[in-house]
């Protein structure tokens, strides 16, 4: 038993090796900037909001193919812009937002010359938030925690350039359509509260559109 399982670990790092021998492997670097609406319809409740994220991706791209592999992690903070419930709006109320982001996605790119490609990719995001609030009250202020796991689909497009010497530039847009929502905490904002001790799914969804830039390189 022992040694079948040593040749199947072995046939498993060989193919996996033999697989990446045969393909380019890339790493970059991304500054993103994001603009989002979040809506809740159960409360009638919009906001706005701007992020700012740092991250890092990784891009498989098999020889002889325009198809490739995609995935990247991003973190960083948003601030709330806006607040808008029915026809009323007003200045969001300050909030702390910190956002971890995680997509994974099929991509295909078209050859636009010998070093540039017009990238097209596809796939799902996972985003888990997690916000602070605090509170200014007569006895002292008081400090409200909310957490969020949010899914949906990302599509993006973007300019590649990649050099003969393995460097790699990225620059684009991306899209994400948000439809999956649980939350937990308390989310303290002028026009929307919640005070949930479990996870639990809520109607929602959010259209965002995020600017990236990246710097990366072949390995």
């Amino acid at each position: 038993m022992k040694k079948r399982l040593k040749i199947f670990a072995f046939l498993l790092i060989f193919t996996s090796a033999a697989s990446l021998s045969f393909a380019d492997n890339y790493l970059d670097f991304s500054a993103v900037l994001n603009l989002f609406n979040e809506h809740f319809p159960e409360d009638n409740y919009q906001r706005s909001q701007l992020g700012l994220h740092t991250g890092i991706a990784y891009h498989f791209f098999p020889s002889n193919s325009n198809f490739s592999l995609g995935t990247q992690l991003t973190i960083g903070t948003s601030f709330p812009m806006t607040e808008r419930i029915l026809r009323e709006s007003m200045s969001a109320r300050a909030s702390s937002i910190f956002d971890l982001r995680i997509v994974c996605a099929p991509s295909y790119s078209i050859p636009l010359g010998s070093i540039f490609y017009f990238h097209m990719s596809l796939g799902p995001i996972f985003i888990y938030t997690n916000e602070k609030t605090s509170e200014r009250l007569v006895s002292g202020s008081t400090d409200y925690t909310y957490n969020a796991i949010t899914g949906g689909l990302q599509a993006s497009t973007a300019f590649l350039l990649i050099t003969s010497r393995g460097f790699l530039l990225r620059t684009g847009i991306s899209m994400d359509s948000l439809l999956l929502r649980a939350e937990k905490g308390e989310m303290r904002m002028n026009y929307r509260t919640t005070h949930n001790s479990q996870f639990k799914g809520v109607r929602y969804y959010s259209f965002n559109f995020d600017f990236l830039f990246c710097l990366g390189f072949k390995f």
